[in-house]
């Protein structure tokens, strides 16, 4: 490799001619400062492929006995940018519906698309806007594409897939990388996703659009290089799970709800927080959930119950009790009043103060009363962790979206190493029911009826599943991934969880304990401490939520107003300050939600207006319906959290 590659056009930086190796040298460099993730999988990496010059002088790769870019890397990239349509997708919000906003983005949203109305706007039900704020390029080979889909696409983030580590490599000697990743640094941001898995590859791809603006996810490309097996396999399995990718952003509704109830809950000072447990409780766990695989499994857990500490999650509990089995702790997640309502009815057959409850710091004011012992968690990613936190461990890990995962998440803090998935369907045999029969539901509606998704089921053959069941088995799969040293069993007839071995009832095996569970239930719960009315006060008065909030929501405020709204630098500008990764902000987290519900509704009719001088006035029209929404919002939690102050009795805040 002696010949020199011009690189005088290729960016304002690259004036003068390198050597590839010179090149080489210089990429190694910015790597090292500028993407070290990818320089550590790149730098001792030897290359099995052979980088080979045409007579046209464009590079090339030759691969054993075949060769890649036969016509130049340059000259194929530029063909493929004039067949563009041929090599690019877009990946849109599909079904996108009003309904699913909370009540304040979607009165915002109601008015604004009032006004569109009345005006004439003409929309396309397909995208008319080119643009996307996201740019997903599957495989980069030696990158000769990638300055052009910048530019034409105008993406802020840019996601680089290649599976071969070989051609990254390689396209150090004839790429100059610097300008490009300077470039979306100073726009947005890159990623580099090189040689994983296919499963690690889809899961990252998965949370990046949470992680970077999920304003920005509607129209976004994805930018088809070369194909092969690999590449295909990713793309496929990518776009089946994206729908997933905007879940649990919260709205202001519930996180009104949220702080309000967590106030309530921990005013009094006498409240146990969970505290992290080093110690193993040396015996395993059964995490109980009420899927309609819990029917047949009621004789396992009822011979089993005192070789296993029992964690009843959400309405499993009813279910328990009702055949004789007395869980050691319940799990509640849900914040609703319904809940109150739960408890009292299961009180009225079973004695709760024989079971310690574990619940999210967010449940209604008045449930722990039914209980002697009872321990709160806080969840990540609502303000309600940043607000009342005086340590990390009071915080659980994945505990959403449903019980049973808040179930694992609990179960793994207090330090248990063995587990055994009883009810965790995350499916259904039916395609038209949830939960198993019996308990809370019985004469009742069950709430999930309708399972329309297909998803291969943990003793094979299929069962039927929901986008929020799809959400919850893929957290499981997360948090079972992230804790090595324990072993997970799945007894459920449900969906296959992957990390979850399926193990059949009958060849389940619990050795008596050692200690009776009474002792071990009894040092879990008093090993977690009491939040103090001093601790309380303090991160209260810390937060000065009242104080805080007008000026915070004028900030909101001016990223949108104040911008001409070319070249989404208002959508960075927005999640700049709503910070969408896990957020130590409480009044970030307390909003976005429904500020995100509101601006994505926005930019998926943004995307979608058939005249350019629409599009303008429409933005027009969004910024002062945003400016009114944001006034609202500021003045109601001003008026609810005086409130609280004042010691007004709770009542949910609909609206």
């Amino acid at each position: 490799m002696d010949e020199d590659l011009d690189l005088s056009e290729q960016g304002d930086d690259a004036e003068v001619a390198l050597t590839p190796e010179e090149l080489f040298e210089k990429n190694l460099e910015t790597f090292r400062e500028l993407v070290p993730q990818a320089f550590e999988r790149i730098k001792n990496h030897k290359p099995i492929s052979k980088l080979m010059y045409l007579d046209n002088g464009e590079p090339a790769l030759e691969f054993g006995d075949k060769v890649i870019y036969e016509k130049g890397a340059v000259t194929e990239a530029k063909e493929q940018i004039e067949k563009y349509s041929k090599y690019a997708s877009r990946l849109t919000i599909e079904g996108f519906a009003e309904e699913g906003l909370d009540p304040q983005a979607q009165l915002a949203f109601k008015n604004m698309r009032e006004r569109f109305g009345t005006a004439g706007f003409r929309i396309s039900s397909l995208l008319t806007r080119d643009e996307s704020y996201f740019l997903i390029v599957v495989g980069v080979g030696l990158a000769q594409h990638l300055d052009a889909l910048a530019e034409r696409t105008k993406c802020r983030v840019m996601v680089l897939v290649e599976p071969n580590v070989d051609l990254i490599h390689q396209s150090w000697y004839v790429y100059d990388w610097r300008p490009l990743i300077e470039s979306m640094n100073e726009r947005g941001g890159i990623e580099f996703e090189i040689g994983a898995t296919v499963s690690n590859t889809v899961a990252n791809l998965h949370t990046l659009f949470r992680h970077y603006n999920p304003i920005g996810f509607d129209g976004t490309t994805v930018f088809r290089h070369y194909q092969t097996s690999i590449t295909s396999e990713i793309e496929r399995e990518f776009k089946e799970n994206v729908g997933t990718a905007l879940m649990g952003l919260g709205f202001y509704q519930d996180e009104v709800n949220m702080v309000g109830q967590t106030y309530k809950n921990l005013e009094h000072g006498k409240t146990r927080l969970v505290q992290r447990q080093t110690d193993q409780p040396g015996i395993p766990c059964m995490i109980i959930g009420n899927g309609p695989s819990l029917d047949q499994l009621l004789p396992t857990i009822r011979d089993n119950a005192e070789n296993a500490i029992i964690f009843a999650c959400g309405s499993a509990i009813t279910i328990l009790v009702e055949n004789d089995i007395k869980p050691d702790f319940w799990i509640m997640t849900e914040r609703v009043k319904d809940v109150l309502t739960m408890v009292d009815e299961t009180s009225e057959i079973f004695d709760l103060k024989q079971v310690t409850f574990i619940g999210s710091s967010t449940v209604y004011p008045g449930v722990t009363d039914y209980f002697d012992d009872y321990i709160l968690f806080l969840r990540p990613g609502l303000s309600t962790a940043p607000l009342f936190k005086t340590r990390a461990d009071q915080i659980v890990t994945i505990p959403d979206p449903l019980a049973a995962n808040s179930g694992l998440s609990v179960a793994l803090h207090l330090g248990f190493r063995e587990f055994y998935f009883m009810g965790v369907d995350a499916g259904s045999r039916f395609k038209d029911r949830g939960h198993a029969k019996g308990g809370y539901y019985e004469g009742r509606d069950d709430h999930i009826k309708d399972l329309p998704l297909p998803s291969p089921a943990n003793f094979g053959g299929t069962v039927w599943t929901t986008s929020v069941l799809q959400w919850s088995r893929e957290n499981i799969e997360k948090l079972s991934s992230m804790s090595p040293g324990r072993t997970f069993y799945n007894l459920s007839d449900g969906a296959r969880i992957k990390g979850v071995t399926p193990l059949h009832h009958k060849a389940a095996k619990f050795n008596p304990s050692k200690t009776p569970k009474a002792e071990i239930v009894e040092k879990l719960t008093t090993n977690c401490s009491v939040y103090t009315l001093e601790e309380f006060e303090e991160k209260w008065d810390d937060a000065a939520i009242i104080d805080r909030m007008p000026k915070f929501c004028d900030e909101l405020i001016a990223a949108v107003v104040d911008d001409d709204m070319t070249d989404f630098k208002f959508s960075r500008d927005l999640s700049d300050l709503l910070e969408p990764p896990m957020s130590q902000s409480c009044l970030a987290m307390f909003l976005r939600g429904t500020i995100f519900g509101f601006v994505i509704a926005f930019e998926f009719l943004n995307n979608r207006f058939i005249d350019p001088d629409e599009r303008l006035a429409a933005q027009k029209i969004f910024k002062e319906e945003f400016e009114t929404m944001m006034n609202s919002l500021s003045d109601r939690a001003v008026e609810i959290f005086l409130g609280l102050e004042d010691g007004e009795p709770w009542e949910d805040f609909i609206a």
